[in-house]
């Protein structure tokens, strides 16, 4: 949802510095920093994409709204055929697991503790 990444007040809009994530699988909740480069970037994205829902700040739409109906969200499908496409089109084959393992490697390699990261990825270094 817009309110999940947005703080919206009086005066301005504008994207949350840090994201609350909670795990539905195990019920841990996780803490992530956005960097201003991609606050930037999601601010870009909503004013283009929700100029109406910022300007009468109707929050409870989604972010990646599904295209096969009002306010619905983007099925998890949908999602995948996304990002495959985009890595078949890179010539890289991906999946989700990689995906998660390569953020957990990022965050390893800017000097974040193993022990901070997701512990089901320690397993993966």
């Amino acid at each position: 949802m817009l309110d999940d990444v947005l703080e919206m007040t009086n005066k301005e809009v504008k994207v949350k510095e840090q994201l609350t994530i909670k795990d539905q699988r195990v019920g841990t909740h996780h803490t992530i920093t956005i960097s201003t480069h991609l606050q930037q970037l999601i601010m870009g994205y909503v004013k283009e994409t929700f100029p109406r829902e910022i300007a009468k700040k109707e929050v409870k739409t989604y972010l990646f709204p599904s295209q096969k109906g009002h306010n619905l969200p983007l099925s998890r499908q949908s999602l995948w055929r996304i990002i495959h496409h985009a890595a078949q089109k890179s010539g890289i084959h991906i999946g989700t697991h990689s995906l998660k393992k390569t953020f957990g490697y990022f965050l390893y390699q800017q000097g974040v503790q193993v022990e901070l990261i997701e512990p089901s990825l320690e397993k993966t270094f």
